[in-house]
């Protein structure tokens, strides 16, 4: 029996030893196609003012070339870098906020977070994919556990989730799969390569079309505008429809903001123009405001010009020229609110 437990504890000591000693060696803990983008970002972080961290909405939705050229136009010179990355959840900004703030050439003044939904059940369904582990560090279970309690998941669903969430951080954790990945930086002098010349971590939407199924989404959204107009009534009923009402964890979005405050940068919230009702929880939003700089922009009907049925690619994605257009309306729409200025932290 003694003998039978003294194999299990050297067993359980040889794995958190080898997993303590991969974490320490993880320069850069995010290993889908994130890696090739933050590792550009880790590179060239000294030269950026503006940074921006997203999803999808904001990785092919903010064009920071169109953005820092209106802001210029306008007396404010920015330098931006887009951190948003496709397939990620807004609760898994805390890991890139995180990582973020560990670096050694950071010299930015302000960062602009994306507020949306924080359902985690879409993402967990692709199960123990690259992207999905990369997110789930053991410092953020507390965040995750507390907004798979506030978001109206039925009780079934909720126990699914907290196990999923515990399986990807005890694999993220503990680096299952990664050594071979690992060994490969350690080995190579220059792992991602220099950035491509002016790249500013802006990737549009037109790369999707060569996916059959977001082509035959965006082929179904061009052809049914009427349909797409049905979207948007629900943004505007007062008092909100039941299904918009609670499910963001505010926890979630003053952590992002207290990590960026630690290192002097200005936090700045946006809600992205969409035309999907997936922003559920927005009556946190007037009071998360008190104290927090927020800039909400899916209301069509105040700001009209932003909900072009041409400008978009399907509900929630911006194309090409929607970018650009949105981009200097955003930097003009943050430098009237005072909260882009030349001198702003």
């Amino acid at each position: 029996m003694l003998r039978s437990l003294l194999h299990v504890l050297l067993f359980l000591a040889g794995l958190l030893g080898t997993a303590a000693t991969v974490l320490h060696c993880d320069a850069l803990p995010f290993w889908s196609w994130a890696r090739q983008k933050l590792g550009y970002a880790q590179q060239t972080l000294d030269q950026w003012d503006t940074l921006f961290v997203g999803s999808s909405r904001v990785h092919r939705g903010i064009d920071p070339a169109e953005f820092d050229r209106r802001a210029a136009e306008l007396g404010v010179a920015t330098s931006s870098y887009n951190l948003g990355l496709a397939g990620v959840r807004p609760i898994d900004f805390v890991q890139v906020i995180a990582w973020l703030c560990q670096q050694p050439k950071l010299r930015a003044k302000r960062c602009i977070i994306e507020i949306h939904g924080h359902d985690q059940v879409r993402a967990q369904a692709n199960r123990m994919s690259d992207t999905i582990i990369e997110v789930h560090p053991p410092s953020l279970l507390p965040l995750r556990v507390e907004a798979a309690f506030c978001y109206p998941y039925t009780n079934r669903k909720r126990l699914e989730l907290l196990g999923n969430i515990g399986a990807h951080t005890l694999v993220n954790g503990l680096r299952v799969g990664q050594g071979t990945r690992l060994l490969d930086d350690l080995l190579r002098t220059d792992p991602f390569g220099p950035p491509s010349p002016g790249y500013q971590g802006f990737d549009d939407v037109k790369s999707e079309l060569q996916q059959p199924e977001r082509r035959r989404n965006n082929e179904e959204w061009l052809g049914n505008p009427a349909k797409a107009q049905g979207y948007l009534d629900w943004k505007v009923k007062v008092p909100l429809p039941p299904p918009l009402v609670g499910g963001l964890s505010t926890a979630v979005i003053r952590e992002q903001a207290r990590l960026l405050r630690e290192v002097g940068i200005r936090p700045i919230f946006v809600v992205m123009p969409v035309w999907s009702q997936s922003l559920q929880g927005r009556d946190a939003l007037p009071e998360l405001a008190k104290e927090l700089d927020i800039v909400v922009l899916d209301r069509p009907d105040e700001f009209p010009d932003l909900f072009r049925h041409e400008d978009y690619f399907d509900s929630d994605h911006l194309t090409a020229a929607g970018a650009q257009r949105f981009s200097k309306f955003f930097a003009e729409t943050l430098i009237e609110r005072k909260l882009l200025t030349a001198d702003s932290r």
